[in-house]
């Protein structure tokens, strides 16, 4: 968990949402990983 965290940091989008903050079982981590403008292009080719 705690490398998610640190992940989204450095530049991904990172969502936690929670119904009962006094439950953790009930968080929820969404992750999205930043795109790059080098692997758009690279894949446009």
């Amino acid at each position: 968990v705690l490398d998610i965290l640190k992940h989204g940091v450095l530049g991904g989008k990172l969502t936690i949402s929670s119904q009962n903050l006094n439950d953790p079982s009930t968080l929820k981590f969404s992750y999205r990983k930043p795109r790059s403008k080098w692997q758009d292009e690279s894949y446009h080719r």
